[in-house]
């Protein structure tokens, strides 16, 4: 069984459609990426937090993959609703490490898109398009991630910081799944490198 938790519970765009279904309706708009550029702090961060997902073994383990597709643009429109949940999902002591300075970060960071094409991830991290992701259809999605031997795809929204920036919120969608997922992971910063203090996935019923 699955490691999270089962929730009703639907985060803006899940409602009661699956996240790669969401993606394929947005895909036949034209969309414009916004001026958030990803920071070298944001890319460090990110590649740390995912390198630490293709090495975990209660995370969404298939025999045989050892890579992480990142969608290349990130998600926009970080709101209250989805602030609210992701609070929710955390028991009282991770919520409290997530302080208001993190999440007004959050928010403010995520209001356009941003896009991680171009920068360097480590070999394990495979950066592809949302129509590489999720072609025409559903399952297309579960195709790729089959063809690239990769563990799950993550769409992420940038990475909101404390007042000091020694530590981190990273919040973003992942699959393919059924109905959806989503996962929060604090990362901590010590001598210069970024680790996880800890990771929470919840899977939508």
């Amino acid at each position: 069984m699955k490691t999270g938790i089962l929730i009703a519970l639907c985060l803006v765009g899940c409602q009661s459609k699956s996240h790669e279904a969401v993606v394929s309706e947005r895909n036949k708009s034209p969309k414009v990426v916004g001026t958030e550029t990803p920071s070298t702090e944001d890319i460090a961060l990110i590649n740390a937090a995912l390198e630490n997902l293709v090495k975990a073994n209660d995370f969404e383990p298939q025999e045989g993959s050892t890579r992480i597709v990142l969608l290349e643009n990130s998600i926009a429109k970080f709101n209250k609703f989805i602030e609210d949940n992701l609070v929710r999902m955390l028991d009282d002591r991770k919520a409290k490490q997530v302080d208001f300075d993190m999440r007004q970060d959050l928010a403010k960071r995520n209001q356009n898109l941003s896009s991680f094409k171009g920068f360097k991830f480590s070999p394990a991290i495979i950066v592809a398009s949302e129509t590489e992701v999720f072609g025409s259809s559903e399952m297309d999605s579960y195709n790729m991630i089959e063809k690239q031997r990769a563990k799950a795809y993550v769409h992420l929204y940038l990475p909101g910081y404390s007042k000091n920036r020694k530590s981190a919120i990273l919040f973003f969608h992942f699959g393919p799944t059924p109905h959806g997922a989503t996962c929060s992971m604090l990362m901590v910063k010590e001598n210069n490198v970024w680790t996880v203090a800890w990771r929470k996935t919840a899977y939508y019923a």
